[in-house]
């Protein structure tokens, strides 16, 4: 389970595909980061809900989005979200 949310896991494959089609839109990608950011349920544009929705990675309830699953979580999480590095 250590090794599915990474390069060298079984699923690999079809993270990269799906993280190839968010670097296409920027809007997806910087909406997909704020979901998996969140802890939660976090509300994003609605067209941006429908289409992350539609490829599978958010579950939607009313206006909101959550990652479907944790596995999606850790994946995007580590390749999305902005890490601020310590200054030397």
């Amino acid at each position: 389970l250590e090794l599915a949310p990474t390069e060298a896991g079984p699923f690999s494959d079809h993270l990269r595909r799906h993280l190839g089609n968010l670097k296409q839109s920027r809007e997806l990608e910087t909406a997909l980061e704020k979901v998996v950011q969140a802890n939660g349920w976090v509300s994003i544009p609605s067209e941006q809900a429908f289409k992350l929705y539609s490829m599978g990675l958010v579950k939607l309830q009313g206006n909101s989005v959550m990652p479907r699953c944790d596995l999606y979580h850790k994946y995007f999480c580590d390749r999305l979200c902005q890490r601020i590095e310590p200054e030397s």
